[in-house]
């Protein structure tokens, strides 16, 4: 028999593919004041317009020159617009919405892990490739080979069929 099962709120992550992730430095201050000075030059960070341009900023540590690290992540301001619309729609509150990466490193590593790790995703189609520094994003990307790819080469080379290569 099926179960019914009722979701009234949930953590979402939006995909790499779509994310902008960006590094700056900040003075000494309050997460506030931070974002009002990037926003006022995101367009350095983003390649959207300033108003069409939805991000979130963390800290992540010390600069070179002893000023705060901020790494932030931005989506167009339509896609946020439009995943929380079909949250809406289906009754589902939205708690957090963050970037994939950020939601793979807090998943993945132990909480208060200050290594400098590679994350790797092997999808069907793509792979998504995240370098993580104390559990933060610093560098990620989605490049398009993923593992149906690979299971092809493997059975093209051993002439074996699909799922002896897998």
């Amino acid at each position: 028999t099926a179960k019914s099962v009722v979701i009234s709120s949930t953590n979402a992550a939006l995909p790499e593919s779509i994310a902008y992730l960006f590094e700056t430095t900040a003075p000494h201050a309050e997460k506030a004041v931070w974002r009002t000075m990037i926003e006022q030059h995101i367009d350095e960070f983003i390649p959207l317009p300033p108003s069409e341009t939805a991000f979130d900023i963390v800290e992540a540590g010390l600069g070179e020159h002893g000023d705060e690290l901020v790494v932030g992540v931005g989506f167009a301001r339509r896609i946020v617009d439009d995943t929380l619309s079909v949250f809406d729609q289906a009754n589902i509150g939205v708690r957090a919405l963050e970037g994939e990466t950020f939601a793979m490193a807090r998943t993945l590593l132990p909480e208060g892990d200050t290594s400098t790790v590679l994350l790797i995703d092997v999808g069907k189609t793509t792979t998504k490739l995240a370098i993580v520094v104390g559990r933060i994003p610093h560098f990620a990307t989605t490049i398009n080979i993923g593992g149906h790819a690979l299971t092809l080469a493997v059975q093209k080379y051993f002439g074996v069929t699909e799922n002896e290569a897998r």
